[in-house]
């Protein structure tokens, strides 16, 4: 059984999923073997470790590995993501071995139940570094887009909502929610779609339901957010219970 937590900023994968293909994504990716080491190929250079923390756009691939991964993608635009690459990462291609952002107790195997109270507390903990109150109007936005993401609205609607111009909406939303509206947008939709897979519908189905233009545009998108293929994800680790978590 595989677990695939979504949270508003951050993707969580846990169960057995190896991708033995050179790929980059846009996404920070931190990543935890529950059974020991783990051996990378990270820019053409092979290293071992418990753990990796990956900068966006660095081309890595899994060598070898047993068992179960957490693996983590956070969005480096975020205010999270910023934190992170200003404390971790010094440049485009630098990479972190053996950094523990989780409780040390990730070792194989685990309950459901546990690899629940582990991703809840890791959210939690990331949530942290989030600024705080926003400002009412974002408040207002982010409960617009919930009560809305049905109808795909788009930008300028919510700036007519908020009483805001588009430009300072988007200044705004970033300095307080971490993350550009556009983006988290576009997130929603990735999350929304990949909650319907759980529905068995056609791919096609899903994403015109999601806000795409087509299964190839939803398939590309969540690629290029986690470099990970969406059906390769789900053929690989056989059955993959998706939770969304607040």
């Amino acid at each position: 059984m595989a677990y695939l937590f979504l949270h508003k900023f951050y993707t969580l994968f846990y169960g057995h999923y190896f991708d033995n293909t050179e790929h980059k994504h846009h996404a920070i990716q931190w990543c935890c073997g529950s059974y020991g080491e783990l051996e990378f190929s990270l820019n053409g250079k092979k290293a071992e470790g418990r753990s990796f923390l990956i900068a966006p756009d660095c081309s890595h691939k899994i060598i070898r590995g047993h068992g179960e991964l957490f693996l983590l993608f956070l969005d480096p635009d975020t205010a999270v993501g910023q934190n992170i690459i200003n404390k971790y990462l010094k440049s485009e291609y630098s990479v972190q071995t053996d950094l523990s952002l989780m409780s040390e107790n990730i070792f194989a195997p685990l309950t459901a139940s546990e690899v629940m109270i582990i991703a809840k507390q890791l959210f939690k903990e990331l949530d942290a570094i989030q600024k705080a109150p926003f400002d009412p109007r974002i408040t207002k936005s982010l409960e617009f887009i919930d009560q809305n993401h049905d109808n795909h609205i788009k930008i300028p609607e919510i700036a007519d909502e908020v009483c805001l111009s588009i430009s300072r909406l988007q200044h705004l939303f970033k300095d307080n929610v971490g993350i550009p509206i556009q983006s988290y947008l576009v997130w929603k939709r990735v999350v929304k779609a990949v909650q319907l897979i759980k529905q068995s519908k056609d791919l096609t189905s899903i994403a015109y339901e999601a806000g795409f233009s087509d299964s190839a545009h939803f398939s590309r998108t969540f690629k290029k957010m986690f470099g990970v293929n969406l059906k390769e994800l789900f053929k690989t680790a056989g059955r993959v219970e998706v939770i969304y978590v607040e």
